[in-house]
């Protein structure tokens, strides 16, 4: 077995290896010629510091060495803003993402992170990643179109299987107890069967996918945020082991019946879109002032009809309304706006329209809109496309007219028009996925956007959707979308200091 030692010191390489008679100092390039000159090295250890800039160029040249064993010893990161990451985090998430070349590492059974502590990771025939104990799944290959869950597995990695778009069916083992952060985000997974051994899901496991049927674990603890956000589920029922139902984590899916069990003390804010009834337990201890989430023409502050069980201490509901026991106060944004007749708690309707007009208002609004419109009024095109694009209770959506309308008032660089295509373009709405185009209508909204389109370009900035990631600009736009009256900034705004804090930490 041929070995090599790779030093980084002061922007330069240090080789040490049983292959070369002496320690030679290298620059990236001779590096890259040195590779070329010693294909047959099969054991490489890296120590030292690397520039961030060079990183990617640093591992091509690596990736083409047919390694059996690679070690990484203690390497640290360094960015161009002088800020240093320890290769033991570093490298972990990248084990985890698509980026990481994988299809170069033919060869490799064994990688070891900072040898003292023994952090090891090793490769099966199918080119699956495991830690060594084989009770961790780190990384399949893209190409999978059904997965299977090796037996003995306990844990799934982040991202394991994110972006991997050929992904059609997973089926889980029964010894699997958590599945990671964005584990399956953007997949094309039809339906979800999580055993009962399953407690933990990380934040966005399952986000984005095209899930129609879902099965919860009886025994999971927490459903966390954007766990389930984009999906196409039709009805959902939560298992009493959930305690808490985090932000987010059923948006953007036109639900039509939700059943909440007893047990479930905390629901988070967007949990639930466009739902016209819901019936919340005894356990109720907690809910944020806008769980439910209406895309509505001119307000967001329409709630579903509610009703709660008459033994919860904490809440009331009164004509669909809810209500502190304590004050007699409203506990979300709105009262219900609608009467009784109009909460359609068979589920029929699709989704409920502002202040649940008759079908004769709703189709005289149309007809204002169009007028409007016809005169080139932006705000009139955009109202008349949203409204066509989306439909109603009375009428089934026309998304290309719709969209046609939303086109011509984003021609004419009508904010709200730019902030509702990109939606569009980022949730693939009838039109197929575009993050580019999302983060280019964001930034031409960006001059007289409101609070809510600022935060979604901060949050493109952040999660580099469509752009290069920037924290600072992600945070700067948060900070800006509080002040334009987005209170739930704060909480985005909380999480990206603590980040920034730990790293220069």
């Amino acid at each position: 077995m041929k070995k090599a030692t790779v030093i980084i010191k002061d922007g330069n390489v240090i080789l040490n290896s049983n292959v070369a008679d002496e320690t030679q100092k290298l620059d990236y390039i001779s590096f890259t010629n040195w590779i070329k000159d010693n294909q047959d090295v099969d054991e490489l250890t890296l120590k030292g510091l690397l520039d961030s800039d060079k990183l990617f160029t640093f591992e091509e040249n690596l990736f083409k060495l047919k390694l059996k064993r690679l070690t990484l010893d203690n390497i640290n990161i360094i960015s161009n803003k002088d800020i240093n990451y320890n290769i033991n985090s570093f490298v972990e998430e990248t084990l985890t993402t698509v980026d990481y070349n994988w299809g170069s590492l033919s060869i490799l059974t064994k990688i070891i992170i900072n040898s003292d502590r023994t952090k090891s990771f090793i490769f099966d025939d199918n080119r699956f990643v495991f830690s060594e104990d084989k009770k961790s799944l780190i990384h399949i290959p893209n190409t999978i179109k059904d997965f299977v869950l090796p037996e003995g597995v306990e844990y799934i990695g982040k991202c394991l299987c994110c972006d991997y778009d050929k992904l059609r069916s997973v089926k889980f083992n029964n010894s699997l107890k958590e599945i990671g952060d964005y584990a399956f985000v953007d997949t094309e997974i039809l339906t979800i069967l999580l055993p009962d051994s399953v407690t933990t899901i990380g934040n966005g496991a399952f986000c984005g996918t095209d899930v129609e049927k879902l099965t919860l674990s009886n025994n999971l603890n927490k459903i966390p945020d954007k766990c389930f956000h984009l999906n196409y589920l039709e009805e959902l029922i939560i298992p009493p082991s959930v305690k808490e139902i985090g932000n987010m984590a059923f948006d953007g899916m036109w639900l039509k019946k939700v059943t909440i069990s007893e047990g479930v003390e905390i629901i988070g804010y967007n949990v639930f879109n466009c739902l016209d009834f819901i019936s919340l337990p005894a356990s109720l201890k907690e809910i944020a002032s806008d769980f439910y989430y209406e895309e509505c023409v001119d307000s967001e502050d329409h709630p579903p009809y509610i009703d709660v069980h008459p033994d919860n201490p904490i809440f009331y509901a009164k004509k669909g309304t809810l209500y502190y026991k304590k004050d007699d106060k409203h506990v979300l944004d709105a009262p219900f706006n609608g009467t009784e007749d109009d909460c359609h708690k068979d589920g029929d309707c699709a989704h409920c329209s502002h202040h649940c007009p008759t079908q004769e208002e709703a189709l005289k609004a149309i007809e204002v809109f169009r007028q409007k419109a016809e005169t080139g009024d932006a705000d009139a095109e955009f109202n008349l496309g949203f409204v066509l694009f989306y439909g109603n209770k009375w009428f089934e959506p026309k998304y290309e007219e719709g969209l046609n309308w939303m086109r011509k008032a984003v021609a004419k660089r009508y904010s709200p028009a730019l902030s509702a295509l990109a939606d569009i373009y980022h949730d693939g709405r009838y039109v197929a996925v575009d993050y580019d185009e999302c983060f280019r209508l964001l930034t031409l909204a960006e001059p007289d956007a409101d609070g809510r389109t600022l935060n979604n370009l901060a949050t493109c900035y952040e999660e580099g959707v469509g752009t290069t990631k920037d924290i600072n600009k992600a945070l700067q736009l948060y900070k800006a979308a509080k002040a334009a009256g987005y209170y739930k900034a704060d909480e985005d705004i909380e999480r990206l200091e603590k980040i920034i804090d730990k790293v220069i930490q």
